[in-house]
């Protein structure tokens, strides 16, 4: 496949951002995915910003095999723990061109 550009973000790391990762992941030289959320290393429940655990078991172990299958691929990180900060778009505002920059996230409950 051609290559298209340098370098790829995907936010969030949710089986929709992982799978999304893959997608640019033959066209970029790199793909980071950044998620506000520390990623479990196995299939345990994510807990989210308001400190509630989500209990739905199947997800947790679809989410930890595809993190798993997206780790493996060389040139895609994944950068948990961090937020993103300011967006940056086109003059018209009708599409996103990237982010300036990203910071570690404040852990709740810690």
């Amino acid at each position: 496949m051609d290559k298209i550009g340098d370098h790829a973000i995907v936010l969030g790391a949710s089986v929709g951002g992982l799978l999304a990762a893959r997608a640019p992941a033959e066209s970029y030289d790199a793909v980071t995915v950044v998620d506000r959320d520390v990623l479990p290393s196995g299939a345990e429940n994510r807990r989210f910003r308001d400190r509630r655990a989500t209990y739905v078991p199947s997800r947790p172990l679809l989410e930890h095999h595809v993190r798993r299958r997206v780790r493996a691929i060389p040139n895609i990180t994944l950068l948990d723990g961090h937020n993103v900060g300011d967006l940056t778009t086109t003059p018209d505002r009708r599409r996103g061109t990237g982010v300036q920059r990203w910071a570690a996230a404040t852990v709740f409950g810690s």
